[in-house]
């Protein structure tokens, strides 16, 4: 390649996306482990600035530049009332992400949090560094032992693992077969042995016998009626998540099913009569709570949270058009997590594989192109 090619605007724009990538993985997942980041919020900066370098360097017609316009306002604004710059952060990692091959984006995620959780393994298993597992009253039921190999939690180590097993089968999709996955499933009911995590016990093994199914039996993946399924989950997620904050645990079905769920809908609820309703939120409305679509409509307000509603729904959409299977049960799987469990929302926006698989939802592709693109 000649050194003029090399430095030409487009090889530079995405230099300076998957640095800015690199910077909000590093900081979103070694912050999920025992390391602290006493420079995450400069990090951050970095990676806004070089998000914004890409964005310069890309081409967008008129109508995307207004919309651009509205983005970033929004995302500006979000940040003088919430101090946080997560709604910023995710506008702009969206926006410059048009042009970005979305397979290397994926295999670049593997590589990269694969590597981290790869050595917060062997740091605590050797005691070089943080904890191989947990003693701690986790369900409100006495004390009990379960491993976190690294991580801050049982849970976010569990999430991890599934996360970069569902990368690994849409990056490889293609070419395997129905068996492949019986290593993803013995490895899924191991580690939950360890984490003791029933939900990524449950999640995983559902979605991996479910991927199966559609490799054994082919015209499932073409159904147009399986491609609904990340919307119901999306609907069913949003109605969860209203009844929490508005019935709570007065409902016995309600009531029950937060007995199953460790205390997660009586917890929100509590949160969010802490808050209230509003379009841009501020820092004395901020709740914590494992309900990531409660959190997110109190942390950031009903204006952000409608405009990442809406991409979600787009992504959807656009996974609806390619009928790409894979990345389907993908998507299901972000959504559960999104829906339940801390780790998945929040500041850290790339914590959940949702966003990252956002990479080319600004321009409509059809999604098997991703195949020759690699």
């Amino acid at each position: 390649m000649e050194p003029k090619a090399f430095f030409s605007k487009n090889n530079i724009a995405q230099v300076f996306f998957f640095l800015a990538f690199m910077i909000l993985l590093f900081v979103d997942y070694v912050s999920a482990t025992y390391v602290s980041l006493f420079t995450a919020g400069r990090m951050i900066q970095i990676a806004l600035l070089l998000l914004f370098c890409k964005l310069a360097l890309t081409s967008y017609g008129w109508k995307e530049w207004i919309a651009i316009a509205l983005l970033l306002t929004l995302g500006l604004v979000s940040y003088l009332t919430t101090d946080s710059y997560t709604a910023l952060e995710f506008f702009l990692f969206v926006i410059a992400a048009k042009g970005v091959n979305k397979r290397k984006a994926v295999k670049f995620y593997l590589i990269f949090v694969g590597g981290i959780t790869l050595a917060a393994l062997a740091a605590s298993l050797t005691g070089v560094f943080g904890e191989a597992y947990q003693i701690l009253n986790f369900r409100g039921n006495g004390e009990e032992l379960r491993y976190c190999f690294g991580y801050n939690h049982p849970n976010s180590c569990h999430i991890v693992y599934l996360q970069l097993t569902l990368a690994v089968i849409w990056l490889y999709y293609e070419k395997m077969k129905w068996y492949h996955l019986i290593p993803a499933l013995v490895l899924n009911g191991i580690l939950a042995f360890f984490t003791d995590s029933r939900t990524g016990l449950l999640l995983g093994t559902v979605m991996f016998i479910f991927l199966g199914a559609i490799k054994v039996w082919r015209k499932l993946e073409q159904s147009a009626a399986l491609y609904w399924l990340d919307f119901i989950a999306l609907a069913g997620s949003l109605v969860m998540s209203v009844l929490a904050v508005t019935v709570g645990v007065k409902n016995p079905l309600l009531q029950a099913f937060d007995k199953l769920w460790t205390g997660r809908i009586l917890y929100a609820g509590i949160e969010a009569s802490k808050s209230r309703v509003s379009l841009m939120s501020d820092v004395d409305l901020q709740i914590s709570c494992d309900m990531g679509f409660v959190k997110l409509f109190y942390n950031y307000g009903v204006v952000i949270f409608v405009i990442f509603l809406a991409a979600v729904i787009w992504q959807l959409y656009l996974n609806k058009k390619s009928k790409d299977a894979a990345e389907l049960l993908l998507l299901l799987t972000a959504l559960i997590f999104l829906f339940g469990e801390k780790f998945s929302s929040g500041e850290f926006i790339t914590r959940n594989i949702l966003v990252v698989f956002m990479i080319g939802i600004w321009r409509v592709r059809d999604g098997r192109k991703r195949i020759a693109e690699g």
